[in-house]
């Protein structure tokens, strides 16, 4: 019944929108005119622009007026509205919904003014085919972009793991295996690569050493490599020494000061979440090898405030100072969720988390736009394609009716979304 309720809410909030798409034809244009940028890129608004558009690509910006656009084969006149890049969510979870729910939160997160995600662990003989559907369009979907497993055997029972392992043995498979100092590492990255995978997500229960390997291999082979903050035993100086590319989870970062850690994952939840520790020294350490070293961090604010920290105020307080700090040192900060919608909610998680980077961790609206945008897709490893709005990018783009530079919460105000060059009408 659970399930049911959560789809009817989920086809009532679509039925509450009009959303008619326009294929995109090489020959044509689409032509955004007079429309105020926010490219992603810089921490400017440009007034009064012309976006153009053929096929699935920018082929040009250019002030009003500058250029002549009346051969225009589809002119969408923009006065007064905003255009910003293509909200990414950095963390969702998805292959575990049914058919019928799967396509309904894909339409509504597209809606939502996502135009790509990526999937932090899940069964990746769906995921798969999710991710061709959404690139042929032929589901109303974001992009899809999705990750292989690696962790230490004793990880490989978590009932999330056997979920998405069904009818195979779950630690060897190509999307999920369990990692000793006897793994062929360059075989087991070329099979995570050859199953479509876009990164590793080092899960749980490695030492450094072995977070070494991965991290060095799956580099060598041209794939992200995507950490927990803690691995356990490894901490989060460990993960980023060895040169992973994001770091997830604010609230994991509170066994950097521990003086011993867990060997297994299972224990996540019993640090200290004590504002004071982020006195010691170890932290500005951390934020330091992670600005060298350009490490990202996907930061999950709001599934930690939302649903784990469960009236916790100290964690709660841990999470949002411990972001701030790694802000104000300069560490980039990805915008996830880890949870793409909350049944009854109007808009993506991605919303609710950019809303809390700015009214709790200190970054501007703009900033806030950059970490679901620009920072997300250097995360994903796409930034040459997508989360800046760019001549030659794609055109994956969102057209509000006001400023979300004065107000993040502005980013709701979504009049079209463009994914890949094709229109979208929300109403």
């Amino acid at each position: 019944m659970k399930k049911k309720a959560i789809i009817f809410i989920l086809i009532l909030t679509v039925s509450l929108f009009t959303l008619m798409a326009r294929e995109p034809q090489d020959e044509e244009s689409l032509v955004l005119n007079n429309v105020h940028l926010i490219d992603g890129k810089t921490h400017k608004r440009l007034k009064n622009h012309c976006i153009v558009v053929k096929g699935d690509t920018i082929t040009d910006i250019h002030p009003l007026g500058e250029k002549d656009i009346t051969g225009a084969a589809f002119l969408l006149n923009l006065e007064g509205h905003y255009v910003i890049p293509g909200l990414i969510d950095a963390h969702v979870h998805i292959s575990h919904m049914s058919a019928e729910e799967l396509r309904m939160v894909l339409s509504w997160a597209l809606k939502g003014g996502i135009t790509a995600v990526r999937d932090m662990g899940g069964d990746v003989r769906k995921l798969a085919t999710i991710r061709r559907n959404a690139l042929l369009h032929e589901i109303e979907s974001p992009y899809i972009y999705y990750s292989a497993i690696m962790g230490g055997p004793t990880f490989f029972t978590d009932f999330r793991v056997v979920g998405s392992t069904l009818g195979e043995t779950p630690g060897k498979l190509p999307w999920a295996r369990a990692i000793t100092p006897t793994t062929d590492m360059r075989q087991v990255i070329a099979e995570a690569k050859g199953s479509g995978a876009a990164g590793i997500k080092i899960y749980a229960n490695l030492p450094k050493e072995e977070i070494q390997r991965i991290a060095a291999e799956g580099h060598k082979q041209g794939l992200k490599i995507w950490s927990h903050a803690t691995v356990f035993p490894a901490r989060p100086i460990d993960a980023v020494l060895a040169g992973v590319d994001v770091v997830s989870h604010c609230g994991l970062l509170a066994w950097e000061s521990a003086a011993e850690l867990p060997q297994s994952y299972e224990r996540r939840h019993e640090a200290q979440y004590d504002i004071a520790l982020l006195k010691d020294k170890s932290y500005e350490k951390l934020f330091k090898e992670m600005v060298k070293r350009n490490t990202i961090l996907e930061a999950t604010v709001y599934i930690f405030l939302e649903r784990i920290a469960k009236g916790d105020k100290k964690m709660e307080e841990f999470c949002i100072e411990v972001t701030k700090m790694a802000h104000q040192h300069g560490v980039k900060i990805a915008a996830g969720t880890d949870y793409i919608y909350k049944p009854g909610a109007p808009f993506p998680n991605v919303h609710y988390e950019m809303e809390l980077l700015v009214d709790k961790c200190g970054l501007s609206p703009i900033q806030a736009l950059q970490s679901a945008t620009r920072i997300n897709a250097e995360a994903l490893g796409i930034e040459d394609r997508t989360g800046t709005i760019e001549k030659g990018k794609r055109a994956d783009l969102v057209i509000l009716s006001a400023d979300p530079s004065a107000d993040i919460r502005n980013v709701r105000k979504i009049r079209y979304v463009i994914k890949g060059g094709k229109l979208y009408v929300r109403q």
